[in-house]
């Protein structure tokens, strides 16, 4: 025979197998609550670094489009100052000053603030021998296409970017100064900043995402060498994660544009 339950002030005690009701309401989360959580998951696992390298490249980019622009020195800036002869050129210097502060200077500091190892950023000489092997090599093969397509009717008022430069050889000197130590800080930007930092989290794949804007910023420029930096782009970086440094690059950078600069400034410079 099966006890009965004991009855205490009306109310049954069950079974120890029975299941007591929760008398507490279940509440779902509102809408915000799981938006919220959502977000959360999706920015779960995202490396710090890599985004801020995104956000710094992002930065550098929109300032340089228009602070940093000759346009925007020659609006706000060239009245207030006195260049004499250098006054055609300054809107040009102005703009390959401040490129290298935005795609050189400030990745750079950004950089040191987080105590990153410069050298795994390409700031080494890295693998000299190959290094300077390859760039002979780049050069070797690429001048003489730059001598050939610098006759084309595309690149004769395209080059140097600034005309005035060609005027006297004063002139073209410190232009030429200004616009290589320009490759310094824009290939740092692209084969050192951007492909290291990115190279770390994405792999090789780096070489092709950094490939993308570097083909972009060459919009302005002949067709045929807008498709051209695309594959430049992807040869120097591999270059530079090969020579685990991004100096070979800008040898071989400034050495293309100060030829294709000496090449069309030459009847001019020595009549």
């Amino acid at each position: 025979m099966e006890p009965t339950p004991t009855i205490l002030s009306g109310t049954a005690i069950p079974e120890p197998d029975q299941v007591v009701p929760d008398p507490t309401p279940v509440t779902r989360p509102g809408l915000f609550a799981r938006q919220l959580a959502e977000l959360r998951l999706l920015v779960t696992g995202i490396d710090p670094v890599a985004a801020l390298i995104c956000t710094i490249a992002a930065a550098a980019y929109t300032l340089s489009h228009f602070e940093g622009s000759s346009g925007y020195f020659t609006v706000t800036l060239l009245h207030r100052f006195h260049f004499g002869s250098f006054t055609d050129l300054a809107p040009d210097m102005y703009w390959l000053l401040a490129s290298n502060v935005l795609f050189g200077l400030l990745p750079l500091l950004a950089l040191i603030v987080l105590r990153e190892p410069l050298s795994e950023y390409g700031v080494t000489l890295g693998d000299k021998r190959f290094g300077l092997v390859l760039t002979g090599l780049f050069l070797g093969v690429m001048l003489p296409i730059v001598f050939v397509i610098s006759h084309q009717p595309a690149f004769r008022g395209t080059y140097p970017l600034n005309q005035g430069a060609a005027r006297d050889l004063r002139h073209f000197v410190i232009w030429e100064i200004l616009y290589v130590g320009y490759f310094v800080g824009w290939e740092f930007f692209h084969r050192g900043f951007l492909l290291f930092g990115l190279r770390r989290r994405i792999g090789n794949l780096a070489i092709f995402v950094a490939a993308v804007p570097f083909t972009m910023e060459h919009f302005a420029k002949p067709e045929i060498e807008a498709w051209g930096s695309f594959v430049a782009a992807i040869a120097l970086g591999f270059l530079a994660v090969r020579a685990r440094s991004f100096w070979y690059g800008a040898l071989i950078h400034g050495g293309v544009a100060l030829f294709m600069d000496l090449v069309r400034s030459w009847p001019r410079l020595f009549h």
